[in-house]
């Protein structure tokens, strides 16, 4: 189901899942929330659970919601669709298992309107629980250069944070990767010294735990974070890049869950 509202939006939410569950729910209700409300919602349903999905579709009331079932699984390809089928200049990413906060996209936008040459805006960011309590501030580098910096042995953009101008995404190609699909980007978009990014230090968005301790800490995202640093040492030859993808192995190896 796709509806199509007859206003353009300024900024489309693009929510990818596999799982209608209860944090799905919490993280839609933080969008629709949003106190930022010139924005469409789209979500990008990749699983096998035909029931699941239609009951969720048939309850759907908001007009700003549209609703695409994915035949094709992984969250590459349902990125890349959500982007595809967006109508707005700006591009919202939103997990469903995490919190915007209600300021998120207002704060966001205004940055953006304010910052033209910046391309892409994340934020600092909260651990929280499976009640949405907040445990630690994640405070991220703020600044174009420092980000740049840091791409070198880390991911410094909190990716279910982060608001992106469509056109530049677009010409990037989208997302390519299968696992590490963001930190991919954020490589690829580095090679262009015109491209600008920013962090908000304002802390904007829930990060769930639970599931920072599963998916987001997979052996198979820290290799492939590994793989794509490897790429850029070769195109580069800068060690630096040898490093990080040294580091990442290392961690696949210490930290990481095995699947």
């Amino acid at each position: 189901m796709r509806t199509v509202n007859e206003i353009v939006p300024s900024v489309s939410v693009i929510i990818c899942t596999n799982l209608i569950d209860t944090y799905f729910y919490r993280a839609l209700k933080s969008i629709q929330d949003q106190s930022y409300k010139n924005l469409e919602i789209i979500i990008v349903f990749n699983g096998n659970n035909d029931e699941s999905f239609s009951a969720f579709q048939n309850t759907v009331t908001d007009p700003r919601i549209s609703v695409i079932k994915a035949n094709i699984s992984g969250v590459t390809f349902s990125r890349n669709l959500g982007l595809h089928l967006s109508r707005a200049p700006l591009i919202a990413v939103m997990d469903a298992d995490d919190i915007a906060y209600p300021e998120r996209i207002s704060e966001q936008v205004k940055f953006l309107d304010t910052n033209t040459e910046v391309d892409l805006c994340g934020t600092s960011y909260y651990l929280i629980d499976q009640n949405d309590t907040k445990i630690q501030l994640v405070n991220l580098p703020t600044a174009n250069q420092e980000i740049r910096n840091s791409l070198y042995f880390q991911n410094p953009i909190c990716h279910p944070s982060v608001i992106y101008r469509r056109n530049v995404i677009a010409s990037m190609g989208g997302y390519a990767s299968k696992y590490g699909e963001d930190y991919d980007l954020w490589l690829r978009l580095l090679e262009d010294e015109k491209i600008v990014f920013a962090n908000l230090s304002k802390p904007l968005l829930g990060y769930r735990i639970p599931v920072v301790s599963q998916a987001r800490r997979s052996r198979r995202v820290y290799i492939e974070v590994a793989g794509a640093q490897f790429r850029r040492f070769f195109l580069t030859l800068n060690p630096i890049w040898a490093i990080g993808g040294i580091l990442s192995n290392l961690k696949a190896l210490i930290r990481a869950k095995k699947n």
